[in-house]
């Protein structure tokens, strides 16, 4: 990480691209740079850079790069600390709280479920330039790992007309297809889940996969859309 852009070591230092360069450094801390942290997660070919964003004093955020499949994703979370250590089962973390945590251990934030989501930005559908009415979702969510039958997701599909409009979004869940056209959908998939039925009509769609039950673990792979031209008139 360097003051604008990230780096990596090839034979020769060489600019990494990054898109979420913007974000980062339009939104980070230099006079707190000194407590950046930087550590590995070899378990899931993740490097993790802990930052202080503009409005803290402390580290507040994180950004990973996936080297493997070459992506990027941030989040908020407080570390000061790092270790991905062979010896260790865990990779392991400090707080400003005093406390050292186990990472990648366990499914719940201790007794309480772990609240946890993946939000995709914006996908332009047909190149954005003619409306889409989207039918139908088949997810792609798998629980390998978590022991009850009844564990779910939510999914959230969430369509706007121009890149600088709102959201429409209304968060009723409905699987059948009463829901109106245009607000945004949220459903619950389970591992029984083979397809969805929707109305969601736009320019641009972005979906949200959620879960705050306990012993819940879950992993997304890549949902499909079936959707249809709808015309260029909002």
């Amino acid at each position: 990480m360097g003051i604008d852009k990230f780096y990596a070591y090839n034979g020769r230092v060489e600019t990494l691209p990054c898109t979420l360069r913007q974000y980062i450094f339009q939104d980070i801390n230099r006079a707190a740079s000194d407590q950046i942290v930087c550590g590995t997660n070899e378990q899931f070919n993740e490097v993790i850079w802990f930052y202080a964003s503009e409005d803290s004093n402390e580290v507040n955020r994180y950004v990973i790069y996936n080297y493997l499949e070459q992506l990027w994703y941030y989040g908020s979370l407080v570390r000061t600390a790092w270790l991905d250590s062979p010896l260790r089962e865990y990779p392991q973390a400090a707080s400003t709280n005093g406390f050292l945590y186990d990472h990648e251990r366990g499914t719940n934030d201790d007794l309480l479920p772990m609240t946890s989501y993946i939000s995709s930005g914006d996908i332009d559908i047909q190149d954005g330039d003619q409306f889409m009415l989207i039918r139908r979702i088949i997810p792609d969510v798998n629980f390998t790992g978590t022991n009850s039958n009844t564990a779910t997701v939510k999914m959230t599909i969430s369509p706007r007309n121009f890149p600088g409009a709102a959201y429409q979004t209304n968060n009723a869940e409905n699987t059948g297809l009463t829901k109106n056209v245009d607000l945004s959908t949220t459903v619950p998939i389970d591992q029984y889940t083979n397809q969805v039925f929707i109305r969601a009509r736009g320019r641009q769609i972005r979906y949200k996969i959620a879960s705050d039950e306990l012993d819940v673990q879950w992993q997304l792979g890549i949902p499909r859309v079936d959707a249809r031209p709808d015309g260029r008139r909002g």
